[in-house]
């Protein structure tokens, strides 16, 4: 087993912010991890803003960064 040094949170936390456009509508349940590793950038932004479609009918956080 390759032993591989642990990322630091920040790191990991900026990558993940980094890559929210991916992240997001499978977080929502919108589309699978491989569905969003083939999509495309149109698709990408149409699921997500299914994504924030979906929080927003679900009484969800505010998107706006307010």
């Amino acid at each position: 087993m390759a032993y591989s040094k642990p990322s630091n949170e920040l790191v990991v936390s900026k990558k993940v912010d980094d890559e929210s456009m991916f992240w997001f509508p499978v977080i929502a349940g919108i589309i699978s991890k491989k569905e969003a590793e083939h999509a495309t950038m149109e698709e990408l932004q149409i699921y997500n803003e299914v994504a924030k479609r979906k929080l927003d009918l679900m009484g969800g956080a505010d998107l706006s960064g307010e």
